[in-house]
C-alpha cells in the first residue's frame, strides 16, 4: 500500500489534534492495532538530516486507539508556540508487532507542513 499525500496546518499557539482512521477497503471495519507504535518527523527537506520536530507514541504526541483503529496525533498550544519554522516535510510510519520482535513498518502519510504564524500573543 503506498502512502496518502497529507498535507498538514499547524496554527502556532493553538492545540493541533488529528485523527486517523485506519479501515479495512473489503468492509470499512478498522484495523487492529494492537501492540503498535507510530512516529511522524517533521524536517526542512527530506534530504535534511536535521529533525525539526518529532511527534511518536513513545514521547506521548501520537496515541493510538487499538481497537478503534485510529493513529491520533495531538500537541498542545504551548507545544505548536514553540515551532519557529514556517514550512517542513513530512511522513507518519506505524510499527506492528510481530512473532519475531521485528514489527513491520508501514509508512501511513506523508506531505507538508505549514506552521500559521500567530499574530495575537
Amino acid at each position: 500500500m503506498a502512502s496518502a499525500i497529507y498535507s498538514l496546518t499547524i496554527e502556532q499557539g493553538a492545540s493541533f489534534v488529528k485523527r486517523l482512521a485506519l479501515t479495512h477497503a473489503s468492509d470499512g471495519s478498522p484495523y487492529d492495532l494492537t501492540g503498535y507504535t507510530a512516529q511522524m518527523q517533521f524536517r526542512s527537506k527530506v534530504e535534511s538530516t536535521d529533525v525539526l520536530y518529532e511527534l511518536s507514541t513513545v514521547n506521548g504526541r501520537i496515541t493510538i486507539d487499538a481497537t478503534g483503529g485510529y493513529v491520533i496525533l495531538g500537541l498542545t498550544g504551548a507545544q505548536t508556540a514553540g515551532m519557529t519554522f514556517a514550512s517542513a516535510v513530512h511522513d507518519l510510519k506505524l510499527y506492528g508487532p510481530t512473532a519475531g520482535g521485528t514489527g513491520a513498518i508501514t509508512r501511513l502519510i506523508h506531505g507538508n507542513v505549514t506552521v500559521s504564524k500567530a499574530v495575537t500573543r
